[in-house]
């Protein structure tokens, strides 16, 4: 991935970058990466299995130990983010899940509370300090989540990215009990490596109202959920996160305005609001991130009459979609609908569809994809492993 980096400065000048920038720090040809581990207890043998989704190719290496930390142990390898772009590790006759390895992925930590993504010499959170704000939608006060990094100055002229992320309250913040995607320790990663800056910001939505909230009207949903969502109110939701979240946060934050420093993303029915947002105002954001989205609430004689409206030829959004399994997960419709964007001659180089044919409609899947979403803003371009 270095090289396609390193390709995409000298090809990319007029396409807008999520990312400020096109660097990666300390980038080789050789695409070596150092990988990090922590563990809550030691191990006499601890494997990093580097995986390429595409072909099934792996490398098994041995980590070395190194220095102990403050209640963890660390572990490290190298690894080729050219040929390889999953890793999972192999300890004590045990196995973790595969995790997104590139370049500007630091490390994983297996804990008592899952693999969560780590950066070394940061010391770690399982939940990141977030600053509560709420704005009025719809005769109540919706919190919104504010995560920004610590170098983070309310004074300094440095202004930063944004990544709104739906489902906050249990994306950015872990208010429902379903664990989060840790997005800020990614996103630390990322900054390591690399000469961008995001701060992130999670939207609220009410358990009980999630499914209203995040269902767009774009006509009849299909008849077997038809009365499950006989009342949808993404639009207004969307125009709440457009007129009222996003100046909220452009007056209070150094952030950027333009459509290329600022991200929506979410999974689930929050991968189809994402999804719609990004359709509905390119102008605002520039990229998408659809996890695992629900766009089997429409047609796709619906979905097509929808989106022939919209004009690609410019200002098209970059859209990340990931899915996992076909029936454990979303992958059955994912698909469809990037042949969909193909037919009416949606951008190549803006959008990538990640297929994962292990992953399941779960919170700990969408934290080890992140990264790779993180990735793929950055690099603006499929990698030839997806």
């Amino acid at each position: 991935m270095k090289r396609i980096i390193s390709a995409l400065c000298a090809v990319i000048t007029a396409v807008p970058v999520f990312m400020t920038g096109c660097a990666v720090k300390g980038s080789g040809e050789s695409g070596d990466h150092k990988l990090y581990l922590k563990t809550d207890y030691v191990y006499d043998e601890v494997k990093a299995v580097f995986v390429n989704k595409a072909n099934g190719n792996t490398r098994e290496t041995v980590m070395k130990r190194g220095e102990d930390g403050d209640g963890f142990f660390q572990y490290s390898c190298m690894g080729d983010t050219g040929a390889y772009n999953k890793v999972y590790f192999s300890y004590d006759g045990k196995e973790t899940d595969e995790v997104a390895f590139n370049d500007l992925v630091d490390g994983w930590y297996i804990s008592i509370y899952g693999v969560l993504p780590c950066t070394e010499g940061v010391a770690f959170s399982r939940e990141a300090p977030l600053t509560r704000l709420t704005f009025p939608f719809q005769g109540e006060d919706k919190d919104v989540y504010v995560w920004t990094p610590e170098d983070y100055d309310p004074a300094s002229e440095d202004k930063y990215s944004v990544i709104y992320l739906l489902d906050g309250d249990c994306i950015l913040a872990d208010e429902r009990g379903l664990g989060t995607w840790n997005t800020p320790e990614s996103v630390v990663s990322a900054m390591k490596h690399s000469d961008f800056k995001a701060i992130v910001v999670g939207i609220a939505t009410r358990e009980n109202t999630r499914y209203r909230e995040l269902a767009p009207d774009l006509g009849t949903p299909r008849e077997e959920v038809a009365d499950e969502y006989d009342h949808r109110y993404g639009n207004e939701f969307c125009d709440f996160v457009v007129n009222t979240v996003v100046p909220g946060i452009e007056k209070q934050y150094n952030v950027y305005t333009d459509p290329a420093h600022n991200a929506v993303s979410g999974s689930s029915l929050g991968g189809l609001e994402s999804f719609y947002i990004g359709m509905e105002h390119p102008e605002k954001f520039g990229n998408i991130g659809a996890m695992s989205p629900s766009f089997w609430m429409y047609d796709e004689n619906t979905w097509e009459d929808y989106l022939k409206q919209k004009d690609f030829s410019q200002n098209a959004p970059f859209v990340y979609m990931y899915a996992g399994d076909d029936w454990k997960d979303n992958g059955i419709c994912a698909k469809p609908m990037m042949e969909l964007l193909e037919k009416l001659d949606y951008p190549a180089d803006r959008k990538v569809l990640d297929l994962y044919d292990k992953g399941d409609h779960r919170v700990f899947y969408w934290r080890y994809i992140f990264p790779e979403f993180l990735e793929a803003m950055y690099t603006q371009k499929v990698a030839a492993l997806m």
